[in-house]
């Protein structure tokens, strides 16, 4: 494959969503690593190893000699592999985690907690907004916020917690799985003012409890 030369600067991974099994990865001749389990997904970051203007070469080898079932498992690259293009600063690799924390009587109100993780792989301190826009399963925009936010150099993992109030939700339904009720939120990183990187996820806002007596209650 071919990267082009006006992508020198930016972080390039490759992830792949599962390799039978005991796979190792190059890239150009370098070894980047290797993953035993055959369900796992994975990435490596091919950013120093590129040949920016030129062809690129990986390299997979699998060996499914080993089981990890009882059952016919397959052999090689049996899912999705992307080329992945970012920002120095960017969301990390499903880094964004959704929760209901309660949901008011009648369905008046519902309060979100969105966890985000940003990486700052830039020599320098980086200041910056995370911007979430969130969308009914209509595709009507229904809340909006953001959060101001610096991140020390090299830095990765750091959850930024916001909360978010949603009114009147429309609960995620299993007995109607033609209209399971998914909102979407669009989440922002804005570099002063620039969107520098951004994801996109589908959630759905649900109630559960469980009674020892009567099973589980869902809504």
């Amino acid at each position: 494959f071919t990267i082009p030369e006006n992508w020198y600067g930016s972080k390039i991974s490759v992830e792949f969503d599962g390799i039978y099994r005991n796979s190792r990865v190059w890239v150009n001749g370098f070894y980047l690593g290797e993953e035993h389990s055959g369900y796992n997904t994975f990435s490596y970051d091919l950013t120093e190893y590129l040949n920016y203007g030129g062809e690129n070469v990986i390299a997979v080898r699998a060996d499914a000699t080993y089981e990890e079932g009882w059952y016919y498992e397959g052999a090689g690259i049996y899912r999705n592999v992307r080329l992945v293009k970012t920002n120095p600063l960017h969301i990390a690799r499903s880094g964004l985690f959704i929760t209901t924390d309660s949901i008011f009587a009648g369905n008046k109100e519902a309060l979100l907690t969105l966890r985000t993780t940003i990486s700052n792989e830039t020599n320098q301190p980086q200041s910056f907004t995370i911007h979430h826009t969130i969308c009914n399963p209509q595709g009507l925009q229904v809340q909006e916020v953001s959060s101001d936010v610096t991140l020390k150099p090299f830095t990765s993992e750091q959850f930024f917690k916001t909360n978010v109030s949603i009114a009147q939700p429309q609960l995620w339904e299993v007995w109607d799985m033609g209209t399971p009720n998914l909102y979407t939120v669009k989440t922002q990183i804005l570099s002063n003012g620039t969107a520098v990187d951004g994801v996109e996820n589908t959630f759905g806002i649900r109630t559960l409890r469980f009674d020892a007596n009567k099973g589980c209650f869902l809504n």
